[in-house]
């Protein structure tokens, strides 16, 4: 569980990251709202990311982060369809063997460039 929530935390600050710098070139003063689909079951694991988006959306008011929530076992499907249909979310919570061919497939962006080495 605590992998789990690390890569919830994680995944959230490379979003949070990519965002704050894509706001912060356009000088906007708009909120945005950032759509995060994830697949925990676990019920600490969900209170705990409810939790951090709760936590998150309270602090950034103009950073606001929708999570959806699927069912694990469709989480493949439901990617490779709102790929498809151009409706994806903006975070993806996924398994790293699933990730690797949506990347290959030029669906994920590169965020690293984002994220200071520190």
């Amino acid at each position: 569980m605590k992998r789990q929530l690390s890569a919830v935390c994680a995944v959230l600050a490379c979003a949070v990251l990519a965002v704050t710098a894509a706001s912060a070139s356009t000088r906007s003063s708009k909120a945005v709202t950032i759509n995060f689909m994830t697949y925990v079951w676990q019920p600490t694991t969900v209170a705990a990311t409810k939790d951090i988006v709760a936590s998150w959306n309270a602090s950034h008011p103009n950073i606001k982060v929708n999570e959806i929530q699927i069912d694990p076992n469709t989480v493949h499907d439901y990617i490779v369809t709102n790929f498809a249909g151009g409706t994806a979310p903006d975070i993806i919570h996924d398994e790293a063997a699933d990730i690797a061919g949506f990347t290959q497939q030029g669906y994920l962006a590169d965020i690293r460039k984002l994220i200071p080495r520190a």
